[in-house]
């Protein structure tokens, strides 16, 4: 998944977790639309906390 593939997903994460009160889309899902989004959002995270290591490790230099 790319970061734009994974970015164009972000509203339907947003509506999704709305749409079921608060529940995120789970990676175990049986629902195909769930999980991509579960992953985009996994993917996502794993993103921001490499990019927020980085930051910290220049940060120390």
């Amino acid at each position: 998944m790319s970061d734009e593939d994974a970015l164009a997903l972000v509203p339907h994460i947003k509506a999704f977790v709305v749409a079921h009160n608060g529940k995120y889309p789970a990676l175990n899902a049986t629902d195909k639309n769930e999980k991509l989004l579960a992953q985009a959002q996994a993917y996502l995270t794993a993103r921001y906390a490499k990019w927020q290591q980085t930051k910290a490790t220049e940060t120390e230099k």
